[in-house]
């Protein structure tokens, strides 16, 4: 599996929300899964024979992420459906960009969405396409899972609530650039931590009020009010809420995954030097990649969500003493 996703040339920050997906979807399902980031600098009708080298004789299966509003990357989309390939929107705005606006079908100027370029969209927690990826015939009962049937009928399935247990690894070698006709790894020196899912001011909603168009307006001081969450300039929020804060331990978990830059001495990842399963990067190339390095149910591994208690104490003690090495940026969106 692939997931593409907008990206801006000359750059060198991760993809935490694309690249936590791919790694949930190789330690959960049987898939490989890699993070290719496309700039707008390059034709994306290019990226046809590297996908095609990517697959092989399996079916394209590509999840689009972070599009930036790219109708290049939209129209992508719909040519890899065309040819039989599944396409699947997730992100946060997945469920609107997906289901267009209301009564689309009889307004001809509203947005009618991408329903027509993706197999189906899939809003919330990452960990919703677990079951589809392990049974394809499990689609249409899936959480988060939303799709217009053949009468124009949406299906739209709830979704899950968020797990910090899977939000707690992300593996940031597993990206790769198309760049000039062929993938090449991307080394990230700019990480991301979550802390929180969503907008705490999205949850709360509040009326506003705002002048009447003046060219509308028989009477001056005419007001409309308006019911209004979150930040006016901000519809992201809105369309995901708030789903709460994070543990300290899952946010120092996701710290003990940061890549290092420059490059530590122990290795990449924090200056423990590896991953509490065992797993030490970097991973191999795309297509040759030995899962029984890392089985997903290995014995020795530590439960999802919860710090190896020989590493926890260490891990904190060396987060403050590697921090010179890491370039983090923290959000608070997901």
């Amino acid at each position: 599996m692939a997931i593409l996703a907008s990206y801006f040339p000359g750059e060198t920050y991760g993809l935490l929300g694309p690249q936590m997906a791919a790694t949930l979807i190789e330690e959960n399902t049987p898939y490989d899964c890699i993070v290719i980031a496309v700039t707008r600098a390059n034709e994306t009708a290019a990226i046809m024979p590297v996908l095609a080298d990517f697959f092989g004789s399996q079916r394209f299966v590509v999840g689009f992420s972070t599009l930036s509003g790219r109708q290049d990357l939209f129209t992508l989309a719909g040519q890899l459906k065309d040819h039989g390939a599944i396409t699947i929107l997730a992100g946060p705005q997945s469920d609107v960009d997906y289901a267009g606006e209301v009564d689309w079908q009889i307004h001809n100027h509203r947005f009618r969405g991408f329903s027509r370029e993706f197999s189906f969209a899939l809003h919330g927690p990452a960990e919703q396409i677990i079951p589809l990826l392990k049974d394809p015939g499990t689609y249409v009962q899936a959480p988060g899972y939303m799709k217009y049937t053949d009468n124009g009928v949406l299906l739209r399935n709830p979704e899950k609530p968020w797990k910090n247990q899977f939000l707690t690894r992300v593996k940031w070698d597993n990206i790769f650039l198309f760049e000039q006709g062929s993938l090449k790894p991307l080394k990230i020196s700019d990480g991301q931590v979550i802390q929180q899912i969503g907008c705490r001011y999205a949850a709360h909603g509040k009326w506003i009020e705002i002048d009447y168009p003046v060219s509308f307006s028989q009477r001056r001081h005419r007001k409309v009010r308006l019911f209004s969450k979150g930040c006016s300039f901000c519809d992201v929020a809105v369309d995901k809420g708030f789903s709460g804060l994070m543990d300290m331990e899952t946010v120092l978990a996701q710290i003990q995954c940061l890549p290092i830059y420059p490059p530590h001495p122990l290795g990449y990842g924090t200056n423990l030097g590896k991953y509490s399963d065992g797993f030490q990067g970097p991973r191999p190339a795309p297509g040759h990649h030995p899962r029984s390095q890392h089985p997903p149910h290995h014995p020795s591994r530590v439960p999802p969500g919860r710090l190896d208690p020989a590493d926890r104490t260490k891990g904190r003690k060396n987060i403050h003493q590697a921090w010179n090495h890491y370039r983090v940026v923290v959000i608070v969106c997901i």
